[in-house]
């Protein structure tokens, strides 16, 4: 009699630890939110965000005119492995008013390209500008990198 209440204690116990495995799988396979920024396939930049978000100042000048910029955005929530759906790049004031904004396919890709002449075009024009990423599920859009005035 004793054997089977240690064996059935054995064996809920064991259950419980498969289950808490389980479930700590899931939640760290769900992953966080994290981009990098490249120019000219060159890393700039990369940010996990799951700490504080650090605003990389992004320094572009003219000799870049012919360069371009490249986000690959990994969004956790989204189903197509980590890539979303409605994506978009947004320039935006200090009042986050939308200057510009780049639309992407729903592609296999996480990579999206901008022209850096023309994120130039409207750093001219002056005031701080800062780049966006957002898609469904992240509507609000989340900050990137601020272009810095050279």
């Amino acid at each position: 009699m004793h054997n089977n209440s240690v064996s059935r204690a054995h064996g809920s116990i064991v259950a419980f630890a498969l289950l808490l495995f389980g479930l700590i799988n899931v939640f760290a396979t769900t992953g966080i939110d994290r981009y990098e920024i490249y120019l000219n396939n060159k890393l700039l930049f990369k940010q996990s965000l799951d700490n504080t978000v650090n605003l990389y100042n992004l320094k572009l000048t003219e000799e870049n005119a012919d360069d371009q910029i490249t986000i690959r955005y990994t969004q956790c929530n989204a189903p197509e492995k980590g890539i979303g759906r409605g994506r978009s790049i947004s320039l935006r004031d200090n009042d986050g008013n939308i200057v510009k904004e780049w639309k992407f396919k729903d592609e296999l890709s996480n990579e999206m390209t901008i022209p850096v002449k023309e994120l130039l075009a409207y750093q001219k024009r002056g005031g701080e500008l800062i780049l966006y990423y957002a898609a469904e599920g992240l509507t609000k859009g989340q900050k990137l990198a601020a272009l810095q005035n050279v």
